[in-house]
C-alpha cells in the first residue's frame, strides 16, 4: 500500500509539472485568439488647465487588461516632447479611459497609446471565458489524473 501511495504521489507530481509546463504556450495561443493590438496614434490629445497636472483620455475601444502596460502596452507622449508616460498612466475600472499624471499645467499634449483590445469575431463574454482556459486545462488534467490513479490503485474500488 505504501508503494502504491508513493507511486500515486510521484505520478501526480509529474502530471502537475507537465500541465503547468504547457500552460505558457496555451496562454499565449489563447491571448492571441482573444485579443489584438490597438494603437491610438496622434488622436489622443489633451490640454491641461491652470494648476492641473493630469489628463483623462478616452480609448477607442475597451482594453482587455486592467493594466495598460500588459504585453508591452504603452503610453508615449509625442508632443510637446517625446516621453514614455506608461508608468504614470492608470486605467479606469471599465477599461475605457486612461488618466496620465505628472504633466505640466496649461500645456497641450499628443500621445500614442498602444494596448490590447478585443479581437474581431470574439465578443466580450467569450473573451472573458477564454482567459481562464489555461487554468481549466491544468485543473482538468490534475483531476483526470487523480481519478485515474485512485481507480487503478483501488482506492475508489472497482470501476
Amino acid at each position: 500500500m505504501l508503494l502504491k501511495g508513493m507511486a500515486t504521489i510521484g505520478f501526480m507530481a509529474i502530471a502537475l509539472i507537465v500541465s503547468t509546463g504547457t500552460m505558457t504556450s496555451i496562454n499565449t495561443q489563447t491571448e492571441a485568439a482573444r485579443t489584438r493590438s490597438v494603437t491610438d496614434s496622434n488622436v489622443s490629445t489633451c490640454t491641461t488647465g491652470v494648476g492641473v497636472t493630469q489628463c483623462e483620455i478616452d480609448l477607442t475601444e475597451t482594453s482587455q487588461y486592467s493594466d495598460i502596460s500588459v504585453n508591452s502596452g504603452s503610453v508615449l507622449e509625442t508632443s510637446p516632447s517625446s516621453v514614455d508616460r506608461t508608468d504614470q498612466t492608470t486605467l479606469n475600472n471599465d477599461r475605457t479611459k486612461i488618466t496620465i499624471t505628472g504633466l505640466t499645467a496649461s500645456t497641450s499634449y499628443i500621445f500614442d497609446i498602444n494596448y490590447f483590445g478585443l479581437a474581431s469575431g470574439v465578443d466580450q463574454t467569450t473573451s472573458n471565458v477564454m482567459q481562464y482556459i489555461p487554468m481549466v486545462i491544468v485543473l482538468g488534467v490534475l483531476v483526470i489524473s487523480m481519478l485515474w490513479l485512485l481507480s487503478t490503485t483501488g482506492v475508489l474500488g472497482k470501476v
